[in-house]
């Protein structure tokens, strides 16, 4: 006998229903949704979209004990939905949880992360082709992404040190030799 999948067992489902009427339902629209989808299933809740709501709510039991449930709510609405998500509550609450927003990098962290003063950074950041662009420009500074200075890091080719300079009179002769050719 064949075993199912630990994650398709008795769990808590999280179940989005959406649901399209052509246009952003007014709140009154809403209420009767929710009152409607209430006889139907336990607790459930109504969000309005551009173009309809979805109604949320969850199921204690074994997925397809969440996809029944789906599609008593389709019948008992009289709605084909346009969506149905069925999800692991424990899944849907870990996403909630992780953070929205990249990790931001001011100039003092990117500086400690790259090893080098915060005068340099900005170095970078105005002269540098390969140095990423910040996300946002606030009154203390660029903030910039830390994966991309991360991986700027990891592909800077540093050498140490000061890079030669050409003195002034070798520069002029070099300039005069392309203006010539």
């Amino acid at each position: 006998m064949a075993t199912e999948p630990a994650i398709l067992s008795a769990t808590t489902w999280s179940v989005r229903f959406g649901v399209d009427v052509g246009y952003r339902m007014p709140e009154h629209e809403a209420d009767a949704l929710e009152q409607r989808a209430g006889e139907l299933v336990s607790d459930p809740l109504v969000a309005t979209t551009e173009r309809g709501a979805e109604v949320m709510f969850w199921v204690e039991g074994q997925w397809c004990d969440a996809a029944a449930t789906a599609q008593r709510l389709a019948d008992g609405l009289g709605q084909v939905p346009v969506e149905v998500a069925i999800r692991a509550q424990h899944l849907v609450e870990a996403e909630a949880a992780a953070p929205t927003l990249p990790e931001l990098l001011g100039a003092t962290e990117v500086a400690a992360l790259l090893g080098v003063s915060r005068q340099r950074v900005h170095q970078l950041h105005t002269g540098h082709p390969a140095f990423p662009a910040a996300l946002v420009e606030v009154a203390m500074g660029p903030l910039w992404d830390a994966r991309a200075i991360a991986r700027f890091e990891r592909d800077w080719d540093r050498r140490p040190g000061r890079r030669a300079s050409i003195p002034v009179a070798d520069a002029d002769e070099r300039r005069g030799a392309e203006c010539a050719q």
